[in-house]
């Protein structure tokens, strides 16, 4: 019957949770997308677990329409999800919303989308450089983590930590205790007002506006892409701590996992890697550190690499 055919299909849903944003997609046996959706954050540290469900539910309910009747395979790659509390919590509230006989797993974004960037290599390393940061490994036993533990305890080399750097400059600019830049000129730009004076009240108020301080923060990151652009010696050493934070977390991982003087795999992820010159520095100073370092040049949205891994639940 066709109850009976239906019932014999699987398909893999594949979501990821960032500190921003969401999305999932749907695919089957063949890999032909099903559906994709966008959705808000999933992190319930910020959003408590209620609106964490609801965001949840707004983003797949969609597509679990199109997947009923189906043996589902999910694997949800979270920002969130650091220790075990994190995934019963996560996990708890996943299955409140997927069919039942779903197959689950939940695990750091980090994890998905290391699975995505080097697939088949033993020794990999993901650096992540968005909102936040985060550097991550596996050596085929064992993972290590190093940096991405939050705005206030560690988040160095991410866009929130630029963004902070670029206010600051911005003001000492302003008030005489750095150097000049044009980095002043541009956040006075982008908050939209005329002096630095009036910054610091119109700043203040969008932060009390804001449903996300981190976000918000991390929004004049871009600001780093024209200074650059102009040859900007501030900018540029904000660059440059960039990189250098993110080594370290680097060196960390590989002290770990005792794989500094083997061969590895580096991934990326973030929107910060199109800041001009980002990456190639970056690359050539791990090049410096790690002769047998290779570097992904896999691209695409990590959320495939959540499907990867749900076909790996079978």
């Amino acid at each position: 019957t066709k109850s009976m055919v239906a019932l014999k299909k699987k398909f893999y849903l594949g979501v990821e949770g960032g500190a921003t944003k969401s999305t999932a997609i749907l695919v089957d046996e063949t890999n032909r997308l099903l559906g994709k959706r966008r959705g808000k954050a999933l992190n319930y540290h910020y959003l408590g677990k209620s609106e964490t469900k609801r965001n949840m539910a707004s983003l797949l309910n969609p597509l679990l329409k199109k997947a009923r009747g189906a043996t589902l395979y999910t694997v949800f790659g979270l920002a969130g999800l650091d220790t075990p509390k994190d995934k019963k919590i996560y996990t708890k509230i996943a299955r409140s919303l997927l069919p039942k006989g779903s197959v689950l797993r939940a695990v750091n974004d980090t994890k998905t989308a290391l699975e995505l960037r080097c697939p088949r290599e033993k020794n990999r390393i993901l650096v992540i450089s968005g909102t936040g940061s985060s550097v991550y490994g596996e050596n085929g036993k064992t993972s290590a983590k190093s940096v991405g533990w939050g705005v206030l305890l560690g988040d160095e080399g991410s866009g929130y930590d630029i963004g902070t750097k670029i206010l600051k400059a911005a003001m000492c600019s302003f008030d005489g205790r750095g150097k000049k830049t044009i980095l002043e000129s541009l956040v006075l730009k982008r908050i939209g007002v005329k002096t630095m004076e009036d910054t610091v009240p119109t700043f203040h108020k969008n932060l009390r506006q804001t449903q996300n301080m981190k976000r918000y923060v991390a929004s004049f990151a871009n600001l780093l892409d024209e200074a650059i652009m102009n040859n900007d010696r501030v900018a540029m050493e904000i660059r440059q701590e960039t990189i250098e934070a993110l080594t370290q977390g680097i060196s960390a991982v590989t002290k770990k996992l005792t794989i500094a003087d083997k061969e590895f795999c580096l991934g990326y992820v973030g929107s910060v890697w199109k800041t001009p010159g980002m990456r190639q520095k970056f690359e050539n100073e791990a090049k410096k550190q790690y002769p047998k370092v290779c570097f992904s040049k896999n691209d695409d949205p990590s959320v495939w690499g959540a499907v990867l891994l749900a076909k790996k639940l079978e």
